[in-house]
């Protein structure tokens, strides 16, 4: 693996707008970044799932035109491509994939698209998230993805490889992993989106209680899978894979950061010359990142 890791991060903040500076870069790159739109678009297809849509139906936007303005802005602004970092659905109504499906078609620079916890899941249907989550896919939200596996995909942008990982379950897949693995073994700089943030042990890290390879995470700390009318968090914590993907992403020297949403506030940390940029639920955020 060539290493293009470099010896001191070059990487600043501010009002949702961040940049990376570094020499591995060939070209400029800007990116913008939304999650957790929280879109509860239905019609009359969706009332034989009300009993399953009722909570979230009352939170989060009626409508598409805010994220419609958003995407007009990304284009207007410079931005080579827009990440959606999941959770742009309350739950999977046929019309909110409709719509949001057009508004990617139509835009004039790529949108790329990775689940959440709430794009797959109507609340109180039977099954694991594992098996809603391949069943809603399948069933409705394969639009969404532009031909990509909506597990795990690498998409290309001006020397950059971005890897989209679903990992809106919390867990891991040993495939998911090998993908990873596999994108990451040329050395070619990355940028890793998925919706959970990782767990980076950092003493002031702010996203504890929802990292994705947090060791705390159990069925014992599991607090909302009532109110979700979910699967319990599994009693032993998050598999070996997890653990494996969260480890060599935040070691991997080629890997610049990662981008992530569910938290629903803004934030940026640094580890090992590289960032987490965790968006707000409440505005974009933009990553410009080019050469020193």
């Amino acid at each position: 693996m060539n290493s293009i890791n470099c010896p001191y991060p070059l990487i600043s903040g501010k009002d949702n707008e961040v940049t990376l500076r570094s020499q591995f870069l060939k070209e400029k790159c800007r990116l913008t970044l939304i999650g957790d739109y929280h879109a509860t678009l239905d019609d009359e297809r969706g009332t034989p799932f009300k009993q399953y849509s009722a909570r979230m139906a009352q939170w989060g936007h009626c409508d598409m035109q805010e994220l419609e303005m958003l995407f007009n802005k990304a284009f207007q602004d410079g931005s080579d491509a827009i990440i959606l970092l999941g959770d742009m659905l309350s739950f999977p109504t046929e019309r909110g994939v409709e719509t949001l499906a057009g508004m990617m078609k139509d835009s004039p620079i790529p949108v790329l698209f990775t689940a959440g916890n709430h794009d797959w899941h109507y609340e109180g249907m039977p099954g694991s998230d594992m098996q809603k989550r391949q069943e809603w896919i399948s069933k409705r939200l394969l639009p969404l993805y532009g031909g990509h596996d909506p597990m795990n995909y690498a998409f290309e942008l001006k020397g950059i490889k971005i890897l989209m990982v679903d990992n809106s379950i919390y867990q891991l897949t040993p495939s998911q992993l090998a993908f990873c693995r596999k994108e990451l073994s040329d050395g070619k700089p990355a940028l890793v989106g998925c919706h959970i943030p990782l767990y980076l042990g950092l003493p002031y890290h702010t996203v504890v209680n929802y990292g994705c390879g947090n060791p705390g995470w159990n069925g014992a700390n599991d607090p909302y899978f009532e109110i979700e009318r979910r699967e319990r968090w599994a009693e032993e914590g998050q598999s070996a894979e997890t653990f494996a993907f969260c480890c060599e992403i935040q070691e991997s020297e080629n890997v610049l950061g990662i981008v992530a949403g569910h938290t629903h506030t803004y934030c940026l940390e640094t580890f090992n010359n590289k960032f987490q940029l965790v968006v707000s639920s409440l505005r974009s955020a933009t990553l410009t990142m080019f050469n020193n």
